[in-house]
Parts: C-alpha cells; structure tokens; sequence
C-alpha cells in the first residue's frame, strides 16, 4: 500500500487524512464500513446517511466513494472530513449545522461536480473556502444566514454553472463577489437584503443566461441595470416593490426570451421599456397596480408567445385591441383578478395561435360565444368564476361534455355555478338542460312567435276591413251622386221628380255584410 504515500510535506489536515485513510483500508479491505442507519451501495459506490443522527462525517466509507448523501444530520464541522475520498462527483451536506466552511477543506476533491450546503447556519464566505473544486457544476447555499462574501471567494469555481444564493441576508456585492465564475450561466440571489441592482458584479458573469433577483427591495431599476448581460435569457425581477424601471433600463438584454414582473408597485405595462428586449416571448406583469388593459400595453411587442396577468387588485376591464400586436400569443393566462368582470367585445380577435387560456378566479358571470374560437383551444379554464347557470351558457356545457381537457394534472372542466339558487356550487356539467332554463326558454320563444304571427294575421283582416268599407262607402257615395245628378236633369218637371226623390228616401243605408267583403 505504499502507493498511498507522498514525498511532498503535508499539512496536520492531510496527515490526519492518511492516517483515517489507511484505518479505513485496514478496517473494511476494498469496501469500508457503512454506519448504522446509513445504506451502501458498492456497486454504485454510493451512501445514504440521510437523517441518521451524525453528529460528524464518518470517515470508515469505502475510499473511492463518488456519492454521499448527508441530508439532514447534527455535522456542525466539516475540517479534514473529506481527504480521504478523493473520487467524490456528488456530496450532499444540505440542513446540517454547519457554521462556517472553513479553508481548504475541499482541497482533495477535484472530481466534485455537485455540492449541496443549502439549509445550514453558513455566516459567510471566506477566501480558500472553495480551493480544490475546479470541476464543481453545481453549488447549493440557499437557506443560509450569509451576509458577507470575501472578494474572489468564488474564483476557484471556474467550472461553475449553476450558483444559489437565495434565501440569505446579502445585502451588497462588490465587483469582485463574482470574479472567475467565466462559465456560470444560472445566478440566483432571491430573498435576500439587496437594496439596488449589482450592476457591477456582473461584469465577470458575461455567460449568464438566468438570473433570479426577486424578492429583494429594490424600488428602482436604473438606466443599464443590465448592460453587460448579453447572453441572458430569463430576468426574475418579481417580489421587489419596484415602483419605476427608468428607460433604458433593459438595454443591453437582447436575447432575453423570459421577463417576470410580477408582485411590484407598478401602475402601468412598462411598454417603453419593454420595447428594449426585442425578442421577448413570455411577459409575467400581474399582481401590480394595474386598472385596465388598453392597445397601447403590448403595442409592438409581436413576439411575445405568453401573458401572464394573474392577482390583481384594480384591475377591472380588458379593452378591445389590447393583444392586437401580439399575433404570435400562444399562451394567456389572466387569473385570480378580484374585480375583474368585463372584457370588450372583439378582444381576442386574431389570435389565431392562442392555444392555452386562462380567466379562472375572476368576476365573470357568463362568457359568450362569440369571444373567442373556444373549440380549437387545446386548453382553457373558466373555473371559480361567479357564473350565472342559465341557456345561454349552454353551449359552454356542451363544450366541456364533449372534450376532456387537463392542465397540469387538473381536471377544468370543473366549472360550478353561482346562481341561481337551485344550481348553486353545482358543476356545470352536472346540470340538465331542465335546470339551465332552456326547455322554458324554448316554450317562451314559440309562444311569443306564435303571439307575434296571431297579432300581425288580426292587424292585416282589420286593414282589409277597413279598407273595405273604405271602398264600399265610396261606391255608394258615388251611386249618390249619380242620383242627384239625375234629379237635377228632371228637376223641371214635377211628374218624373216625385217618384224618384220618394224612392231615394225610403231607400235604407245597408252596411256591406264581412262575408261580402
């Protein structure tokens, strides 16, 4: 076993390693020794000591161990614990009680790709802390206490991709808390104490493509907040009370595909600034100020392919026009709007992409027809809605009867009703066409079009009588005439007078009978 020696001076960390080294050659051979409560695998050269009570690393493992999982135990220290597996690829320290890293304490484990120290009590990040990992792709220490990071402590991680800092108390960066993460392409620094954007640490993340800095009060979004982020691609500015984003704010970001805004103070679309990203595709702007939705707040913005207007307060109408340029909009979701009730008709005209729609958790109390094609959706969701069941939601009915669509594991053909009293917290789909009214509607209508049919027959015999007796009277009048025009031709004599006056006389005037007409 002389291979296992050195000529070079070590340290009392690496002699110590040794000596647990060759201990754990001489106790278990090729194999080592598993704790109590812990399962080996030497096939796979992987233990699981999850929530097994340690209280320190156990250092009898097989030596050419790759994974160890020590998830949840009492390790407060981590000194010297790992010199002896040196072919370690993944190591999970996370909701331990680790305080502090130390220094060099990674020295040996240039294999490692995955390192998880999330949950713990970490207070800071000392130089040296991370010596030893220039394989590491991944670096977990959320759940933290960290308020200070050491200029360059990162430097080491020059294979770094994947970095989160989130739940921590940071509340500045310097331009130097980043140096040498050349490859790191996710950074997240959520739920932290960050009062202004870092623009200057991330001048040594140039390969950044997600970067997640919600949660954190930043009330402002400068002019080049981002400038040298040319490759990113997913911004998470949600959960900060950002009350303005000057213009200019996002130059620099053209290749941003995913922006969230969501949770802020902001009153209006950020239209303006929004125009920087030319190549946006998916907009998350709920939860803010906002009282309508109008043409003017996605106008330009063609390649946006998901709205995401979900939370309001005030928001209360959606104004005809406000999609027209997003011709491309595959996905809209406005849900959860406490007041919103009312969408102008011809809103959704011309999105003939739009795939996915959600209007769940609003006020509305019936959708049309004609809003929108609602059969060449592949999904859309109406429920929690106050939705008045009646006939004219009977299309709906017959809609969600005939599909069965899901979403994320849901079933939204789950619609209920509101009113009236006798349906009420029904499902849609559980409602008879009895019980939405339309039998009695139908009844109503032919009723009302048979009244209709009977007062126009009536009105047209009345004209025909009048008209008539109109003609009638006429023609009588005219036969009167006649008569004295006779009369006057024999006016002179007395004898051919007298018989006709008499007979004209007694003559009576005789109504035309309605059979004669």
């Amino acid at each position: 076993m002389k291979a296992g020696c050195s000529s070079r001076k070590q340290g009392p960390s690496s002699a110590i390693g040794a000596i647990f080294f060759l201990c754990a050659l001489l106790w278990g051979g090729a194999h080592g020794f598993c704790p109590f409560r812990c399962l080996c695998n030497e096939d796979t050269l992987t233990v699981w000591c999850d929530g097994a009570a340690l209280d320190v690393v156990p250092i009898t493992l097989n030596p050419v161990l790759q994974e160890l999982h020590l998830n949840g135990n009492k390790i407060k220290s981590i000194a010297a614990s790992f010199t002896v597996y040196q072919n370690l690829k993944f190591l999970d320290m996370s909701q331990n009680l680790l305080s502090s890293l130390g220094k060099d304490n990674f020295l040996e484990q240039k294999h490692l790709r995955v390192l998880h120290l999330n949950s713990n009590r970490v207070t800071g990040l000392k130089k040296k802390a991370f010596v030893g990992l220039s394989a590491l792709k991944i670096l977990r220490l959320d759940g933290n206490v960290i308020a200070e990071i050491d200029d360059e402590v990162f430097e080491p991680l020059y294979s770094l991709e994947n970095l989160d800092l989130s739940r921590n108390s940071i509340s500045s960066l310097s331009s130097s808390s980043f140096s040498g993460l050349l490859n790191l392409k996710e950074l997240l620094l959520r739920d932290n104490k960050l009062t202004r954007i870092p623009t200057d640490s991330f001048q040594n993340v140039r390969s950044l493509k997600s970067l997640d800095l919600g949660m954190n009060d930043m009330r402002l979004v400068p002019k080049d907040s981002f400038h040298s982020l040319h490759r990113l691609q997913v911004l998470s500015l949600d959960s900060c009370g950002i009350h303005i984003i000057e213009n200019g704010a996002f130059l620099g970001l053209e290749s941003i595909v995913s922006l969230f805004l969501q949770d802020n103070e902001l009153q209006n679309v950020p239209i303006d600034v929004l125009l920087d990203i030319p190549f946006l595709q998916e907009l998350h702007v709920g939860k803010n100020k906002l009282r309508s939705l109008g043409p003017n707040d996605f106008k330009g913005m063609r390649s946006l392919r998901t709205i995401s207007v979900n939370g309001e307060d005030l928001l209360e109408t959606i104004e005809n026009g406000t999609f027209a340029d997003a011709h491309q909009l595959e996905r809209l979701i406005i849900s959860h709007n406490k007041v919103l009730g009312h969408v102008e008709p011809g809103t959704f005209r011309g999105l003939d992409n739009l795939r996915f729609l959600s209007l769940r958790g609003n006020q509305f109390t019936t959708f049309h027809e004609d809003m929108l094609p609602w059969d060449k959706l592949d999904v859309f969701d109406v429920r929690d809605n106050p939705l008045i069941c009646n006939c004219s939601l009977m299309w709906l009915w017959a809609l969600l009867k005939r599909e069965n669509f899901t979403s994320y594991g849901e079933d939204v053909t789950r619609v209920r009703c509101k009113s009236p009293p006798i349906v009420s917290d029904q499902l849609l789909l559980d409602v008879g066409p009895d019980e939405l009214d339309c039998q009695y509607r139908s009844l109503k209508q032919i009723l009302a079009v048979a009244l209709t049919g009977t007062a126009v027959i009536v009105a047209a015999v009345v004209v025909l009588i009048f008209w008539h007796r109109y003609k009638y009277a006429a023609k009588q009048k005219n036969k009167l005439g006649q008569s004295k025009r006779t009369l006057y031709q024999y006016g002179q004599n007395s004898e051919n007078f007298s018989p006709i006056l008499s007979q004209i006389v007694q003559q009576p005037f005789k109504s035309p009978a309605i059979a004669e007409l």
